[in-house]
């Protein structure tokens, strides 16, 4: 575990802070998700009402928000990110920029 603090905590302390705001982000968007949920499930606005829709993009995106959140407060799993996405960027756009796209691409030869 490396020291890159300036502050005089220990790195276990470090660790300790850096995982308990990871669990209150996690707590706070499963609320804010529990909450849109039950908006919708209630049927209180109209499917075609603003609220709805908001909810219904907010339901939909909070699992994705989980994973963003839980890769880049992890520094391994950030690296991790970082290295897949250097090796797509090597890929050409023509085929979806997916290695299996270009396995898969014999209608071009």
């Amino acid at each position: 575990m490396q020291n890159n603090s300036s502050s005089f905590r220990s790195p276990c302390v470090e660790a300790h802070i850096q995982a308990m705001k990871a669990i209150m982000s996690f707590f706070l968007i499963n609320i804010v998700n529990f909450i849109a949920l039950l908006i919708l499930l209630t049927n209180i606005y109209q499917e075609t009402a603003a609220a709805s829709v908001a909810c219904t993009i907010i339901v939909d995106a909070c699992p994705s928000v989980h994973s963003i959140i839980l890769i880049l407060s992890n520094p391994k799993l950030k690296e991790t990110l970082i290295k897949v996405m250097r090796y797509a960027k090597q890929f050409p756009k023509r085929s979806g920029g997916s290695p299996i796209a270009l396995k898969l691409d014999w209608t071009t030869h």
